[in-house]
């Protein structure tokens, strides 16, 4: 990664760290920074009354809702995390006053040897690491001395910048004392009094070596040891005894492991996904550690603006935490992912009190937000409250198994902390008037926020299908242990749950009586797509029409209230169920709008491309997690459609291809089992796979090969149904190779076409058609008639609209530019759907009008609806009185601002314009049952918008 100099903000910096602590590389003209991070750090203070939940339990909290007074609920279990207190912290930041004269050209990352680098104007280079094996950041700077060395603490003036909307506030509002500041000879430090005799550290060391000059930093605490100068001290001093060369020969030996167990090939054409894969496969061997905390939401990255970090920097497990550890199974980092398993099952007798204290179980749980130690942070209650966040964390514990196979890892961790979970739920299920086993209170993150109707009927989907994927993993494990009793329990608890909630046409609902309802960041309700494999492209007509129908209805209800993690997580899903090319297309938004120069996921639509309404920035990681995730998806999957029965899984190679990846590649890629598999693909077909066997067991390979045999190294493998199978030993390899296609295959329909990223001024293109009279789902439709409808590929003058608004005007005298026409010619054919008919205008513009009773046109899409250098639209209209706001002229996706839109919302009386956010409005101008002409044009080179009525300006932005 090569960031062109200058980098102003720290969360465009580049990120080096291992696993305990982290840094942030990143400077302008002659000052270089280094924000760093430790991920112990913490400020573990409760806010408010201590231990809260003891008092505000579970069960109380039903019996309020029960009685409507769920705000007194909001007030018990939100209040706590309001205050500053509990939060991660931030360590300081290293500033650097490099030699008069020196001039920084550009940034790099060295993802294989974890290296940051500065490269100077003199072609000499800075060369910075965090040592994978040492607890102690190097810096090696050629040439003259630097002018100056300073550690600057948290919250100090320099640490400019907003904190943002997701901060807790200042770092100043920790009520600290002022660090103390130090500096003896070539060594300087500050130590930070934080709460309850909590101390830290923050020590640099310089040394002149020859024509270098070497840093050696460390960030220590009392945690580590009583005195912890005198820890950070020696750190520095062993570091520079050994030299830059000595230090970094182990940390290269330690990332050369990490980057030997996997591998994929994505071609040149998406080249950017290619990078932002291997990035997040350096967020894991940086960020998480066995032996270190596992990655909160920033890993080791905590904000460096003089602000406390985004939401705490705490442990989200109604997503965050699970996202995060979501790749990691199949990449083979194990160890980096089992940095979280322990880090739960550390804290399992915590686990079991909160169990007991909070929800009246036996059992485990662990708190939906949590800090460090494990203390319950509160938040919207129905969501870091809720029970099914730890069977939702259970299910990575399930899968660390299901991918080493490592038996003492089940019988020691993975079942006992999963099952103690299970005894929590089936604690809190009881039987409905339907025998159906539900919860007292339900909810799907993180739909209608905290309001009254958060709280849904029980069971939710996403509660029922985050207990059933806890119930049939149980199942599974015990079986494997031959524990047969227990293996009936938690079998018996899966089918007591009841079948999901479903419309009659497919789509899955949020709960019993709540259907999906609009756009929505979070894909709680479609859990059992994925992550969970309970309803499958494997499981019959049924499954097939659940998928189907509700992922037409998620992308018909748009993006607008997306964030980035979103896009990656649909991007996972929609590979999952064989959706390749829209797979591909998610993910390249994602990674063209969602991230900062440096890599990291931020919530907001960095391009203002109208992708989401949200623009804003705070980094969390797991949106990186799924990206990574997503290209696994597309290229290797291992699952099966009757979960809880062990060894049933089927390796499926290239799924969900897309077309454009005519050649790829992967190595080493883990499936469920314990194996490895590896395979090529050219001009878009499978040419040649191999699978090494993790244990004995029986591998089925499905057969997705587009009747192509497969040549095998081995004689003994039978074609059973759709797939190929074979009784394998641990260590052995099958191998299968194709004869070679000769050409590209065709592209599919629905190709996947490259994002392009216009200046945020540009019109942005949509593949849908153009619709007038109704939105892209037939809904917000028009009542009344129209006339003259133009859509101009380019924008006309004040003088050409007023020549358009009047009545008498000649209707066949168009600009040349116009690419859309009705009445006066059609220029592009279009589709009559409903009641649509044309009539004599009376009383406004003469010749020929459409009476729209219900009905809508609609044009096929076209390269030439696009308008990216300019936009007109302009329409006779006369809104009847039984028009609400409707669609005038619409080329969005219901949810987005892509494309074009002229409407009359909200009052059905006003003009509204989108092509970008925020909406343009001129509100209660349009008379009822009176012909008036309407106009809208947009700049595509300033982005200028304005609106007309009557060939007069009524509003235009800024």
């Amino acid at each position: 990664m090569l960031l062109k100099a200058p980098v102003h903000r720290w969360d465009d910096a580049i990120p080096l760290g291992n696993g305990l602590m982290g840094g942030l590389l990143w400077g302008e003209g002659e000052t270089l920074r280094l924000s760093l991070d430790r991920g112990d750090l913490w400020d573990e203070r409760t806010n408010g009354e201590k231990e809260w939940w003891k008092k505000y339990t579970w069960a109380k909290g039903a019996e309020m809702v029960r009685q409507g007074k769920s705000g007194e609920v909001n007030r018990w279990w939100d209040t706590p995390y309001n205050g500053v207190t509990p939060t991660k912290l931030p360590a300081g930041r290293l500033e650097i006053k490099l030699a008069p004269g020196t001039k920084m050209q550009a940034f790099e990352l060295n993802l294989a040897t974890a290296e940051g680098w500065v490269h100077m104007a003199n072609r000499k280079k800075i060369s910075a690491f965090f040592s994978a094996d040492k607890h102690v950041a190097f810096i090696r700077i050629p040439g003259a001395a630097p002018e100056s060395i300073m550690l600057l603490p948290s919250g100090s003036k320099r640490h400019a910048g907003s904190a943002g909307p997701s901060s807790g506030g200042a770092v100043t509002k920790l009520g600290y004392p002022a660090a103390k500041h130090e500096t003896k000879g070539n060594v300087t430090w500050y130590i930070q009094d934080a709460m309850d005799g909590f101390q830290y550290c923050v020590c640099v060391q310089s040394k002149r070596v020859g024509n270098e000059t070497l840093l050696a930093l460390a960030v220590t605490s009392t945690t580590d040891a009583k005195n912890p100068l005198k820890l950070a001290q020696q750190r520095c001093i062993d570091a520079l005894q050994k030299g830059y060369d000595a230090m970094i020969q182990p940390h290269l030996a330690w990332w050369h492991d990490f980057w030997q167990q996997s591998a994929v090939s994505i071609p040149e054409v998406d080249a950017h996904i290619r990078r932002q894969y291997y990035l997040v496969r350096y967020f894991h061997g940086a960020a998480s550690r066995r032996g270190a905390p596992p990655m909160p939401l920033q890993g080791v990255w905590t904000a460096d603006n003089g602000g406390l970090p985004p939401w705490k920097g705490d442990y989200h497990n109604d997503l965050n935490t699970q996202m995060t550890y979501i790749a990691y199974q199949m990449s083979g980092h194990f160890n980096e992912g089992l940095s979280y398993l322990d880090f739960l099952w550390d804290r399992k007798q915590l686990f079991e009190e909160f169990a007991r204290d909070f929800y009246g179980t036996g059992g485990l749980a662990c708190p939906g937000v949590m800090s460090l130690a494990g203390q319950p942070l509160g938040g919207w209650g129905q969501y870091s409250m809720s029970p099914t966040m730890s069977a939702w964390s259970a299910h990575l514990f399930y899968l660390h198994w299901r991918y080493t196979m490592d038996d003492a890892f089940l019988k020691k961790r993975a079942y006992p902390w999963s099952a103690g979970v299970g005894e929590c739920m089936l604690g809190l299920l009881k039987p409905d008037e339907n025998g159906v086993l539900v919860l007292p209170l339900s909810s799907s993150p993180e739909f209608f926020n905290a309001s009254k109707r958060a709280w849904m009927k029980p069971n939710s989907n996403y509660d029922l299908m985050c207990l059933k994927m806890l119930f049939l993993s149980l199942q599974e494990m015990a079986e494997s242990l031959n524990k047969t009793a227990e293996a009936q329990k938690w079998a018996k608890a899966a089918q007591q749950l009841g079948g999901y909630h479903v419309l009659d046409d497919g789509r899955l609902m949020l709960s019993a009586n709540e259907p999906f309802p609009s756009s929505h960041r979070h894909m709680s309700h479609v859990m059992a797509l994925h992550p969970f494999n309970l309803i499958t492209a494997d499981g019959g007509e049924g499954d097939n029409k659940i998928i189907e129908a509700t992922v037409n209805d998620v992308e018909e209800k748009g993006t607008r209230a997306w964030t980035g993690y979103s896009f990656s997580w649909w991007s996972c899903l929609l590979a999952r169920v064989g959706h390749a090319e829209a797979a591909l297309r998610y993910l390249d938004i994602y990674t063209s709008a969602f991230v900062t120069r440096n890599g990291f996921h931020v919530n907001g639509d960095q391009t203002k491309s109208g992708y989401s309404n949200f623009t804003y920035r705070p980094f969390t990681l797991e949106g990186n997690f799924m990206a990574q995730q997503a290209v696994h998806e597309m290229m290797l999957q291992c699952w099966s459609s009757t979960p809880g029965k062990h060894d049933t899984e089927v390796i499926r190679i290239f799924p969900a291809m897309p077309w454009r990846w005519h050649d790829a590649a992967f190595r080493d890629l883990r499936v469920e089992g314990g194996h490895k598999v590896s395979a090529v693909r050219q001009n878009n077909a499978t040419s040649w796979f191999a699978v090494t066997a993790g244990r004995d067991a029986t591998v089925r390979i499905r057969d997705n090969f587009g009747n192509r045999t497969p040549q095998w190294n081995l004689p003994e493998v039978k074609k059973q149904g759709n797939s190929y199978v074979l009784a394998m030993k641990k260590g052995q390899v099958l191998e299968a190779e194709f004869k070679r296609t000769s050409n590209i295959s065709s592209a599919p329909v629905d190709v996947a076409e490259k994002v392009i990223i216009l200046s945020q001024h540009a019109i942005r293109s949509t593949k849908l058609p153009l619709r007038i009279g109704a939105d892209s789902q037939g809904g917000s439709r028009f009542s009344g008639e129209m006339a003259r409808v133009l859509v101009i590929d380019g924008v006309l003058s004040l003088e050409k609209i007023a020549q358009l608004a009047k009545p008498d005007a000649s209707n066949k005298q168009q600009p040349e530019s116009t690419v859309v026409a009705f009445d006066a010619g059609h220029i592009v054919p279009a589709n009559i759907q409903g009641k649509v008919s044309e009539i004599a205008t009376r009383g406004g513009p003469s010749g020929k009008a459409l009476q729209f009773s219900g009905g809508y046109l609609e044009v096929p899409p076209s390269e030439k609806l696009h308008c990216h250098t300019g936009l007109t639209l302009s329409a006779w209209v006369k809104v009847d009185s039984k028009s609400g706001a409707a669609r005038l002229i619409d080329k969005t996706a219901v949810g987005t601002s892509n494309g074009y839109l002229l409407d009359t919302w909200p009052s059905g009386r006003s003009l509204r314009l989108i092509t970008r956010e925020p909406a343009l409005i001129a509100k209660d101008v349009l008379p009822i049952d009176t012909w008036c002409h309407v106009a809208a044009t947009v700049d595509g080179e300033t982005g200028k918008q304005i609106l007309y009525l009557n060939g007069k300006v009524v509003a235009e932005s800024k």
